[in-house]
């Protein structure tokens, strides 16, 4: 599949719904983008950079963000920002979204807990074995 370099209606359309399911589904969003929204941790009381490390353990890839008046140093910030365009260049629907951003939430509740982060990556193996990038 290739990527167009401005999307299609329907593309941005998927791309917009795949924000709003993650922003049901975690705390904060604060949206700088329309499809990258970005999470405030400070709620749960870890930084953005912990939470990339242990979504990194979970095959989920974020970016450590800083968020609007940052208490945190600019190399450890508290929060994270998605990139929704992937998933709906991969496919994933409403209901593969709803699963992204409830595994994501798994992994903030216990991010130092190594079964937790070990379920959460079986299951995302899971879901990128049914939706893979080249067909």
């Amino acid at each position: 599949m290739i990527v167009p370099l401005l999307p299609d209606r329907r593309w941005v359309k998927k791309a917009l719904l795949a924000q709003a399911i993650f922003s049901q589904h975690l705390l904060g969003p604060i949206p700088q983008w329309p499809t990258q929204p970005t999470v405030d941790l400070r709620a749960k009381s870890i930084t953005g950079k912990a939470a990339e490390a242990a979504l990194g353990q979970a095959h989920i890839t974020v970016n450590k963000n800083a968020i609007p008046n940052d208490p945190e140093k600019a190399m450890v910030t508290s929060g994270i920002r998605l990139g929704t365009p992937a998933c709906t260049t991969r496919g994933f629907g409403p209901e593969e979204m709803t699963l992204v951003g409830n595994l994501i939430a798994d992994v903030l509740e216990a991010p130092e807990d190594a079964s937790a982060i070990a379920r959460v990556r079986a299951q995302v193996e899971a879901l990128t074995a049914r939706f893979p990038v080249y067909r």
